[in-house]
This record gives structure tokens, C-alpha cells and sequence, in this order.
């Protein structure tokens, strides 16, 4: 069998004054030994600050600590959960949700899945949507131009893979001359199938900037998914590393690019239970650095930059 990747790696940033483990850590990571140096990093991007003129190394390092997909920050005020988002997107959280309706007792689990466990199912179909796919030779070509074209709601070339996967299905299917009306059904029925998924694909709203994603009955059920996954990493956290990480009232995400500030009131709310109370969780959203394009010209939604200091808290910088 192969060897298992990491496949996913909290962090942890503790500003309690008076807590043991201030600081930023990465559980389960051996810190350097080297005190007068960071921690961790030294992976490849701390480079992306370097650049070579005239074969010499110009300019220096920027030391950067990884974690995916999650970062837990706990003030004496708040506890916050910081993630990138994907998960409460239907592409990147289908693997998972279909699995989980599928072969439950073969993934031998019971209720939800905690935090390692979701990215891990998630896993082929994630690599097939971003370096999977962008290793692929001539298809990646192929898919990005399909990425686009349903996007800017151009599907015929969507719709002409579609026939030609339509009329493969039908070439397979044989059945003796004195059943053939069961090659007419089965071509009805696979007619039908292809249609269904091309007005799919024509129905499909796009979850980057759009105002109403976080609003949606199905995302914010994926979104409990995830939020109940995170709390069973928080769970293993506590036992074995001590950390006494209190449930996270507060989200920050990005992925769909829409801006929400920090503390605002119009912020949508999942609502979770706490001490077996309902209450409910904030979201706010750091929109992005992409330029949205509206009858052809290409405009600037905006984004927001969350900063946290001791001594200030959290609050974020509107750009737009």
C-alpha cells in the first residue's frame, strides 16, 4: 500500500495571557531545535521572496508555517476557527457526502467524521480538481477551457462531449431483435440522463461572489458537516495535547469572494449547540484579490484583510 500523506494539519495560536501554550504551534510537528530561529518553516515557498540576477540569490527569505485546513486561534475573548472554505462547496465536499450515504459501515464510522478523516475521502476528487488536473497533459488544456466555457455560460462544447458520451452509452447497448424495445427504453433513459446533466450544468450558480452561497439551506448543512468535523479535531486536540480550545464562535473563510467585514451585523449565523444550548456561529469572509466580470468589463468586488493584535483584538481592513 502507499505510504499515507499528512493529509491534513492543524494550527494553533494561543494569546491567552495567563495559558501554557502561548503562542503558535503545530501539534504532532517537532519544533526546531535551533532557539534563535523559527520554529518551523523552511518549506520551499518561504523562497517566493528571492528572486536570482546574474546568478546571485537577491533579497531574503520570507518564513512562512503551514497548516491545512484549519488554524485555531483562542483569545481570553473569543475563540476563532480560520479556513480557507472549499469544504462548503459541492464539488469539493461531494466525495465525502456521497460515501458517508453509500458505505457507511465499510468506512466504519458512526455519525460524523472528524477533520483528517473528511479531507482524506475528499482527497482524489481535490487533486483531480486543482494538481491532478494540472498534470495531465493535452486534458488539462481540455478541462480548463471546459472550466471556462461554463462559466461564461458557453456550453455548446459541453453540450457536444455530452452527445458524443450519449451516443458511446447507446453503441454499448445490444439487445436481440426480439427485445429491442428494451434498446428503445434504455435510449430514452440515457437520452434523458444527459439532458438532466446539461440543464444542471446550464442551472449551475457559481459560489465565488455570490452574496446568497452562505445563505443556502445546502451550505449551511455542508457547512455543519465541516463545523462538526472541526469539533471533533478540537475534541482530539484537548486530550492530547492539553490546549483547551473552546468551541469556536467565530468563523473566518474565503473561497467564494465575497467580502463579509468582521462584526458585522448582517453577517450570516450557523446555529450550533453549546453545553447543550442552541447558539449560534458568526461567518465573515475575507473576499479576494480576482476581478469579477460584469457585461465584459472587468470589475473589482473587493476584499477584507482581518488583522489581530493583543492588544486590539481582531478586526479587518475593508479594500475596495
Amino acid at each position: 500500500m502507499p505510504r499515507p500523506f499528512r493529509l491534513s494539519l492543524p494550527g494553533f495560536i494561543d494569546d491567552r495571557k495567563d495559558s501554557p501554550n502561548r503562542g503558535f504551534t503545530l501539534p504532532g510537528v517537532r519544533a526546531k531545535p535551533d532557539q534563535k530561529g523559527p520554529k518551523y518553516a523552511g518549506l520551499y515557498l518561504d523562497n517566493i521572496t528571492v528572486s536570482i540576477q546574474n546568478g546571485k540569490k537577491v533579497g531574503e527569505p520570507t518564513l512562512f508555517n503551514f497548516c491545512y485546513p484549519n488554524i485555531y486561534m483562542v483569545t481570553d475573548n473569543e475563540s476563532v476557527l480560520i479556513t480557507h472554505g472549499q469544504y462548503f462547496e459541492t464539488y469539493w465536499a461531494f466525495a465525502c457526502e456521497w460515501a458517508m450515504k453509500l458505505a457507511p459501515e465499510d468506512l466504519k464510522v458512526g455519525g460524523a467524521l472528524d477533520l483528517h478523516e473528511m479531507v482524506g475521502i475528499n482527497f482524489p476528487l481535490s487533486q483531480l480538481g486543482c494538481s491532478g488536473v494540472g498534470q495531465a497533459g493535452p486534458l488539462t488544456k481540455v478541462v480548463r477551457q471546459l472550466q471556462r466555457d461554463v462559466k461564461d455560460r458557453d456550453l455548446k462544447r459541453v453540450n457536444k462531449y455530452l452527445d458524443r458520451l450519449n451516443h458511446e452509452i447507446n453503441k454499448m447497448i445490444h439487445f436481440p431483435w426480439y427485445r429491442q424495445y428494451l434498446e428503445s427504453l434504455t435510449d430514452f433513459i440515457s437520452n434523458r440522463i444527459i439532458r438532466m446533466i446539461q440543464k444542471s450544468i446550464a442551472n449551475i450558480v457559481e459560489a465565488r461572489y455570490n452574496e446568497e452561497f452562505i445563505h443556502k439551506k445546502e451550505v449551511q448543512e455542508r457547512f455543519m458537516n465541516f463545523y462538526n468535523s472541526s469539533l471533533l479535531e478540537i475534541d482530539q486536540l484537548n486530550m492530547e495535547y492539553g490546549y483547551d480550545i473552546p468551541t469556536p464562535r467565530y468563523v473566518i473563510f474565503g473561497h467564494t469572494h465575497q467580502p463579509i467585514p468582521w462584526r458585522d451585523p448582517n453577517a450570516p449565523k450557523a446555529q450550533v449547540f453549546l453545553d447543550a444550548r442552541l447558539k449560534s456561529t458568526s461567518l465573515f469572509n475575507t473576499g479576494g484579490w480576482l476581478n469579477k466580470k460584469v457585461d465584459n468589463l472587468l470589475k473589482f468586488v473587493g476584499a477584507e484583510v482581518f488583522t489581530y493584535s493583543s492588544q486590539e483584538g481582531f478586526k479587518s481592513v475593508s479594500i475596495r
